[in-house]
Formats: structure tokens, sequence, C-alpha cells
């Protein structure tokens, strides 16, 4: 089976974390010979995708809303797919505590906005100023674990 996926996402940075990441999943996807597109929320025309892969960074205590307004508008349209959810949060790096409370308080929205059709969630370390090229192997491990349980779910 070839399988189609769409990377969605949203972001106030244009080369901040989140498209660090975004660009990370897309190259190891490439790599892995599967077809793959990343786009903004209000980029995203076609549903033709086998799974959607959503993320969003953290701002004010919260995944943007644009993320939140996709996954919510179109859950009778992704109900047929398969959904994983991301998060990109600077706060992780505060520990265990700060983990906790980042997956109870800011993953929990997108994993809910998902529903049913959510198959993997995760969170990754985001940074402000250069890139963290050591949260690119999570990010790598991340997806394939994603496809392989995707695969296996087949």
């Amino acid at each position: 089976m070839k399988m189609k996926i769409c990377i969605v996402y949203d972001t106030k940075r244009q080369r901040g974390a989140t498209v660090h990441i975004v660009q990370w999943m897309l190259e190891e996807l490439k790599k892995m010979s599967i077809n793959a597109d990343a786009k903004r929320v209000d980029e995203v025309d076609s549903f033709d995708y086998d799974v959607f892969i959503v993320g969003s960074p953290i701002y004010y205590e919260k995944p943007m809303k644009s993320v939140v307004d996709f996954l919510q508008k179109n859950k009778d349209k992704l109900s047929s797919k398969k959904v994983a959810v991301f998060i990109v949060c600077l706060a992780t790096s505060l520990g265990k505590l700060a983990s906790w409370y980042v997956k109870r308080r800011y993953l929990k929205l997108l994993e809910k906005s998902a529903g049913r059709s959510l198959v993997k969630s995760g969170v990754f370390k985001g940074w402000i100023r250069k890139p963290n090229y050591s949260e690119r192997e999570r990010v790598i491990k991340w997806i394939r674990k994603l496809i392989s349980s995707i695969y296996a779910r087949n």
C-alpha cells in the first residue's frame, strides 16, 4: 500500500522550531519513500491523504487556535483517516514535572480534538534562537514509530 501523508501545522515564526521539526519529518518520510506534503492549516485544500500529522507550537500557554480549529472543523473529514498530533514547547526543558504539565495541559487539547482518529501523539522541545539539532533524532524516531504502528494496524 502506497501511503500519502499530510503534515499540517501553523506557526508565528517562519524559521522557528516548528518549521524545522516539520522539515525533519518530511525528510525522514521521503527517505522512507512515503509520499508526504507539509501545509499550513490555511493551505489544506484536499483530504486525499491516508494520514494527517497535525502540529502546533505552544504560545501563551496553549496550542495555536488555528490548529485546534482545523482539527475541530474537519473532524468529519478526518474521522476516516489516521491522525497523529504533536506540539513544540520550550517548557519541556524544565524537567519531568514541566513535561507532565505540558502533556496534560497542551497536548490533551489536540488529542481530544483529533478524537477517535488519533493514532499517536508527541511533544518536541522548542528553542528560541539556534536550532536544537539533538531534537532531530527524537523527531526521526517518532516518525519511524508512527509509520511502523500504522503499517502494523493495516
